[in-house]
């Protein structure tokens, strides 16, 4: 498998890795489930907005510039985090709020996810090097080449 296959691949790992979690039910017991059903909860669409472009992004980029992104991913995917909860906050709701009170709710709630958008995303980024460098010492993935 090649290196681009791999990091298009490992864009999956935020959608599917909190799967098993909402499929046993576990969510409940676990301290780790709920964290990861709540990541795909309030930041699913806003990360499937950003996994969309970076899987345009990464067609014909080398490793070095792919590993620049991975780092940057967590940075770019906050604004989007924040405008994602602020639109939804604007959805029409009981509470009688006007349009700015919902807004900036919802602008401080995004603004609060953002601390638990940047520890996944780099859990996340931390745990697709460690996948990349097992798969490669398996044979899986193909070995760096050096420029």
């Amino acid at each position: 498998m090649t290196v681009q296959r791999f990091y298009r691949l490992s864009l999956l790992l935020p959608l599917l890795l909190p799967l098993p979690f909402l499929a046993t039910g576990s969510t409940a017991s676990s301290a780790l489930g709920m964290l990861l059903a709540f990541s795909l909860v309030y930041g699913g669409i806003p990360y499937a907005i950003l996994a969309c472009g970076l899987l345009f992004w990464l067609h014909d980029r080398d490793e070095h510039e792919i590993n620049i992104m991975l780092f940057l991913a967590p940075w770019l995917m906050m604004p989007l985090q924040i405008l994602c909860v602020s639109v939804a906050a604007l959805l029409p709701t009981s509470t009688g709020s006007t349009i700015w009170e919902a807004f900036s709710m919802g602008l401080a709630f995004g603004l609060y996810l953002c601390f638990f958008v940047f520890c996944f995303g780099y859990v996340y980024a931390a745990l697709t090097q460690v996948l990349l460098w097992l798969l490669r010492r398996c044979g899986v993935v193909e070995p760096r080449r050096d420029s």
